[in-house]
């Protein structure tokens, strides 16, 4: 039986200078940097993670969910398509504009594999994993330093900024 709480313990043991809380993160990439970096993504990337990267800013997903989506969730005919079981427990179903439901019909027709993953492995046979390597290329291409969050956080600014979309709705 623990007579103290360990929690506190470690707490009193850490250094202090690991105590300082983490700053949240909020970058984006800036409205005048998006031109060069969709540029960078469109040349740098294989398709995979290309369309991925350009379906994360378009979309707000967070990158696990995106990398999650199954081909049985996306429906060409209504132009939606379902995350499930997101963050939040539940299930969440967005419109496609045009130029997502370009992407991912293109993607659906040269998937000659019919992978059960929207963006899949090379193999076929389970989601894409990590595209690090190519995220790497981008920034040395462009500049602009990002990671798949900022993608999100750029759609949430952009949504914000260019749409004056309130943050209940963001």
């Amino acid at each position: 039986i623990l007579t103290e709480n360990p929690v506190i313990l470690a707490d009193a043991m850490l250094p202090k200078e690991d105590k300082k809380p983490v700053a949240a993160r909020d970058r984006y990439i800036e409205p005048s940097d998006i031109f060069k970096f969709i540029r960078a993504v469109t040349t740098a990337c294989h398709s995979t993670a290309r369309d991925l990267l350009m379906f994360l800013m378009f979309t707000g997903l967070r990158d696990s969910e995106a990398k999650g989506l199954k081909w049985q969730d996306v429906d060409f005919n209504k132009k939606t398509f379902t995350v499930r079981n997101t963050k939040g427990k539940r299930d969440h179903t967005l419109p496609m504009g045009s130029f997502l439901y370009a992407l991912l019909l293109t993607r659906y027709h040269r998937d000659d594999r019919h992978s059960v993953y929207v963006f899949s492995n090379p193999k076929g046979t389970d989601k894409v994993g990590s595209i690090r390597k190519q995220i790497l290329k981008v920034i040395d291409k462009s500049g602009i330093e990002f990671s798949p969050h900022d993608l999100r956080m750029t759609y949430a600014t952009l949504l914000e900024q260019e749409l004056g979309a309130s943050d209940r709705v963001v």
